[in-house]
């Protein structure tokens, strides 16, 4: 499938899960062959997986999407390390790494969302064991961490990292000020 798609020297090669349900060696071997075709003939991949150690060592740059939307996106050395999102730490957790240490697979608890009945809020947010109470109530915005420095090329959509919305005050609506089409002037 690999050969085919690379036969009609395409800029960009979009590959969804092209590794599900082979075995670690057989992995690492297409992905060896992978990395040796996209420097000799200079295409770009879009790669589609759940397994995020699969990328770290094959991609530039990571974008961890839940629920239809993108929630991180950062250098995958820096989501391997660092990851900011609870989703994208829930998969790095839920895969045993190909190399380094050791570490307990926890999995992610729940569902994903039907995408028909999204949550309010952060579609994550029925999941995540760090949600508070603006997770249920708001979308938070993919923007740089509250904090980066300008060198820093991450951004999340989390409440963990912005400021997070002050809550609204229910209560009546203030009583208008006369003709709404008056002007004022000081």
């Amino acid at each position: 499938m690999i050969a085919m798609a690379l036969a009609l020297e395409p800029e960009i090669v979009i590959m969804d899960e092209p590794t599900t349900a082979l075995d670690v060696v057989m992995q690492r071997q297409i992905l060896r062959k992978l990395v040796a075709l996209r420097e000799e003939l200079g295409f770009s991949v879009v790669f589609i997986t759940h397994d995020i150690s699969l990328l770290i060592e094959f991609s530039d740059r990571i974008a961890i999407m839940y629920g239809g939307r993108i929630v991180e996106e950062a250098g995958a050395a820096e989501i391997y390390r660092d990851p900011r999102h609870p989703y994208s730490d829930g998969l790095l957790h839920s895969f045993p790494a190909l190399h380094g240490p050791r570490r307990e697979l926890t999995g992610i608890p729940g569902s994903p969302p039907h995408l028909t009945a999204m949550p309010t809020g952060c579609a994550f947010h029925p999941r995540c064991g760090k949600a508070f109470d603006p997770c249920a109530e708001h979308v938070p915005v993919l923007a740089a961490p509250d904090g980066a420095d300008g060198a820093d090329e991450r951004t999340v959509a989390c409440w963990l990292h912005h400021a997070a919305p002050a809550p609204s005050v229910a209560g009546p609506a203030p009583e208008p000020a006369g003709d709404a089409s008056a002007a004022r002037s000081g």
